[in-house]
């Protein structure tokens, strides 16, 4: 199973996640005792697996549930739970990002309102 794409894919996003690092330090490793099941037909197929991790300052344990389609792993479920700590969902980050870009381009859109309006009715008045 360590050997596989969805948990490669699963502990690669929770080392990369740096609430992750921030709580467990780096560098990280995998514990032994993985748990879980992968099923594979053909490109199809479903994980839900639980993979132990260990860094400088803690321990945790990183719990992924993924279906894959067309060859491509998907994430229903990606959560790291850091010993004594709160669940760190590594899915709401991209959420969040996403928000705030949606945020920053609505922003964008009426400073330029505000900016050019004034311009297109002066325009239009003089023509």
């Amino acid at each position: 199973m360590k050997s596989s794409d969805v948990y490669k894919q699963a502990v690669q996003s929770a080392k990369l996640d740096s609430r992750v690092v921030s709580e467990m330090g780096a560098p990280m490793e995998e514990g032994l005792m993985m748990t879980g099941n992968i099923n594979l037909v053909n490109d199809s197929g479903q994980a839900d697996l639980v993979i132990p991790i260990t860094g400088p300052k803690g321990r945790g344990t990183i719990h992924a549930v993924a279906t894959k389609t067309k060859g491509k792993w998907t994430f229903s479920s990606l959560i790291v739970q850091v010993e004594g700590k709160q669940k760190i969902d590594l899915q709401q980050k991209l959420g969040k990002a996403s928000h705030h870009l949606s945020v920053f381009s609505g922003m964008v859109g009426r400073m330029f309102d505000k900016r050019f309006k004034p311009h297109q009715k002066l325009l239009t008045a003089r023509a």
